[in-house]
């Protein structure tokens, strides 16, 4: 097993650190499944739009046919995301 120091793993925390937790980031993950939901028309979630008022870059583990990422430029959706490529993104940026 690897000892990996540089990522935080917070489980649930009060929204109101919400702001405080991801001015701390470098970088935010949505990660979300491909196969489990018809992404088509996009996706609303909370946490995208809290991730982008943090002005960090947002790496999404699904493709959307509508995307808020691509359209106002905040990071990247990654078409077929595996162990790898997400590696590979979070380097890039």
């Amino acid at each position: 097993m690897k000892k990996i120091t540089n990522v935080k793993m917070k489980g649930s925390v009060n929204k109101k650190f919400i702001p405080y937790i991801l001015s701390k980031s470098s970088v935010n993950i949505l990660n979300s499944s491909q196969s489990l939901y018809n992404w088509a028309r996009g996706s609303s979630c909370n946490k995208l739009f809290e991730y982008m008022a943090s002005g960090k870059p947002v790496i999404s583990t699904i493709k959307t046919g509508y995307s808020t990422i691509e359209k106002y430029n905040c990071g990247v959706e990654l078409n077929a995301c595996t162990p790898e490529e997400l590696a590979k993104e979070i380097l890039r940026i």
